[in-house]
């Protein structure tokens, strides 16, 4: 169903996973073009959290740049959806964040159909590099996060790919001291009831936008936009 990726690692595993097109870039965007581009991360960071989980109604489908899983669709296209003169920068940068991990969530499903549910996520990369990321994935996707110490691991899953098609052993005992878990932060239950219960709502807007994607991206190739 090309819900995800399969890459045959030796003769009996396989690596799956969901490539999206709109994490850390997309919070990027919304640092320069929300807060100005003089604004650290920290700074977009600690305003997101002052709004309360699930951003006052406010969704945000973090679509900029067309997007691979979970949608496969090249023709979409972000959007603020619930925007009232009530939303300031605070429901604004926390609604971002919680639309990337939202997309996520939507990316992780057809892996989760095909091997089943974990018992815990390990997180790495720049991301999740903020305490208040890492609980947002946790309590979005009702999992424990578990933070490894390791903050390199796709150089790690190089090595041990290529240590492996080289079949030159990978010392597990080295790779398991790498990848031992930091900091482990549990589902707050009163914001996973809310996130559960706007999920659907973002999903039920996400399908009713698609049909007006493919306009929206002929409009814009027909009048692009000019920089100065």
């Amino acid at each position: 169903k090309n819900r995800f990726f399969c890459y045959p690692v030796d003769a009996k595993h396989y690596l799956l996973g969901g490539p999206v097109n709109n994490g850390g870039i997309v919070f990027d965007w919304a640092r320069k073009t929300i807060f100005g581009p003089d604004e650290t991360a920290e700074d977009v960071l600690n305003v997101a959290q002052t709004a309360p989980a699930g951003s006052n109604g406010l969704l945000f489908h973090p679509y900029l740049g067309g997007e691979r899983a979970p949608i496969w669709n090249a023709q979409a296209r972000g959007s603020f959806v619930g925007l009232t003169r009530n939303h300031t920068k605070p429901q604004m940068a926390r609604s971002v964040l919680e639309g990337i991990v939202f997309n996520l969530l939507g990316a992780s499903q057809g892996l989760l159909d095909q091997v089943g549910q974990p018992q815990a996520l390990r997180v790495t990369g720049g991301f999740v590099q903020s305490d208040f990321v890492r609980q947002l994935i946790a309590d979005i996707f009702n999992l424990p996060v578990i933070v490894i110490k390791n903050e390199q691991c796709g150089t790690l899953a190089a090595m041990f790919l290529a240590k492996t098609a080289l079949e030159d052993k990978p010392d597990m005992e080295k790779i398991k001291k790498r990848t031992a878990e930091s900091q482990v932060y549990f589902p707050n239950p009163q914001n996973v009831a809310i996130y559960q219960e706007l999920i659907l709502v973002y999903r039920k807007i996400e399908h009713e936008l698609e049909a007006s994607y493919e306009d929206l991206a002929q409009f814009q190739d027909k009048h692009p936009q000019k920089f100065e």
